[in-house]
């Protein structure tokens, strides 16, 4: 995040390369760890508040790192990255990972599909909405 506002001050044109590897880098920790939390508790890892908040973070790093592919919307991370740590700061709460008792013994294929692909909806609506006040900031 301090090198996101570093470039945000500098001029985004320049070394957006290192905010997009470094991001790069972040997404694939946060999936080895996403993975690994989903193995150990046999099902998606979308059954809780900071289960949900985690993924939906996974996934705006995701459709950025997929619109960052296109070297003129890298400056897009030195926006995204802030929202990210916030969202990953929000999810550190307590309470958010409350143990709950077993996953519901229906077919839970198309639970974690579904809540699956909410989250991935509302992650490329974070991205959206970052991208929208970065145009405001710029007008």
């Amino acid at each position: 995040m301090t090198y996101s506002v570093f470039l945000w001050r500098m001029g985004f044109r320049r070394d957006d390369r290192v905010n997009y590897l470094l991001l790069l880098l972040a997404f694939g920790l946060h999936t080895t760890a996403m993975f690994t939390r989903g193995f150990r508790l046999n099902h998606c890892p979308v059954s809780n508040l900071y289960e949900a908040t985690i993924f939906v973070t996974w996934t705006i790093a995701a459709v950025y790192l997929a619109v960052g592919l296109w070297p003129r919307m890298r400056f897009l991370g030195a926006f995204a990255s802030p929202v990210l740590f916030g969202i990953g700061v929000f999810a550190l709460m307590p309470e958010l990972d409350a143990a709950r008792g077993a996953w519901p013994q229906r077919p839970e294929v198309w639970t974690s599909l579904h809540a699956a692909l909410i989250s991935l909806a509302y992650g490329a609506f974070g991205l959206s909405s970052v991208a929208a006040l970065m145009y405001l900031t710029q007008e």
